[in-house]
């Protein structure tokens, strides 16, 4: 019985030892590979000016501060102005949607990701911010932050909106049905501009009247619809006769996709200037007085084409 015990002390000593001897091998494994990893609770953060990136993108700015004075400059790219829930992968510098970038203490962040999730709450949001990164000099930061972040909600520039156009020039010249006879007018010219959704397909005709070899951005300003228009800043009416099957002249296409040709009223050209220095083009009219294929006439007609880009 004595011989049995002093077998089991031995036995259940040697089991003891041999858990002894893995976890010391595991913390001197952990101790190797962490070694070098340095972690940041930042308790304070503030957001900086947002700045804008190229089409739309918008580039969310935020200092963080710890209770040791320690830093970091973090900059989120992000298509909305609030920054959204996303993991955040970190790139050299933030340009698409969900990169970012930044230092830690002066140091370039080089390798990474940064979760990002939030709560809400009656009056605000608690960010929670943080992830592994690596640094210039090879360090790997822990990062973690909670806390509230107010961001301010911008304008964003215009972005083409897939309607394109192109100009065609004609002299303006209007029968004389008296003497049957054109009488030109050599002082301006005939822009017509023709537009097609992002189909391709063609949704509208805008036969304007002008200066002579204006660029397309001179072409901005309010038009005057008329029958055999021959001034500047006029537009050739539109016109339909069903029974003889003709049909021509200025026309748009309306929400129910029936062509309808502008008899009267006001059109408006306007451009913008997107996040990339492309000009855009808006065409709009309002209580327009209109004849459908049908015959059928209306005075209420209303248009709007925005963002449209110039096919060269």
């Amino acid at each position: 019985m004595i011989a049995m015990k002093k077998y089991l002390y031995i036995v259940v000593t040697c089991i003891a030892t041999m858990f002894t001897a893995c976890n010391t091998d595991a913390v001197s494994d952990l101790n190797g590979t962490y070694s070098n990893i340095e972690r940041y609770n930042y308790t304070q953060a503030s957001v900086q000016p947002t700045t804008k990136l190229k089409k739309g993108i918008k580039s969310l700015n935020i200092s963080f501060t710890d209770a040791s004075n320690q830093t970091a400059s973090i900059s989120f790219a992000c298509a909305e102005w609030v920054l959204q829930q996303n993991t955040y992968v970190v790139k050299t510098e933030a340009t698409l949607d969900r990169d970012c970038a930044g230092t830690i203490n002066g140091k370039q962040i080089t390798e990474g990701t940064l979760d990002v999730n939030t709560q809400e709450n009656a009056t605000d949001t608690t960010y929670y911010i943080n992830g592994l990164v690596k640094l210039a000099d090879g360090t790997e930061t822990v990062i973690n932050y909670s806390g509230v972040l107010s961001f301010i909600t911008g304008v964003d520039d215009p972005e083409a909106s897939g309607y394109t156009f192109t100009i065609a020039e004609q002299p303006v010249s209007i029968m004389d049905y008296t003497t049957f006879t054109p009488i030109n007018y050599p002082d301006v010219t005939k822009y017509i501009i023709t537009v097609n959704d992002h189909n391709g397909k063609k949704v509208a005709d805008f036969n304007i009247i002008n200066g002579n070899n204006l660029a397309a951005s001179a072409l901005t300003g309010n038009y005057t619809v008329e029958s055999n228009a021959h001034e500047a800043n006029t537009i050739d009416a539109g016109y339909a006769y069903p029974e003889y099957s003709i049909f021509g002249g200025t026309f748009y296409t309306d929400a129910n996709s029936a062509t309808q040709y502008i008899t009267a009223g006001t059109i408006n050209i306007e451009t913008a200037t997107d996040g990339e220095g492309h000009t855009l083009f808006t065409f709009s009219g309002a209580s327009l007085s209109t004849v459908d294929t049908n015959g059928t006439a209306g005075t209420a007609g209303t248009f709007k084409i925005p963002f449209a880009t110039l096919n060269n």
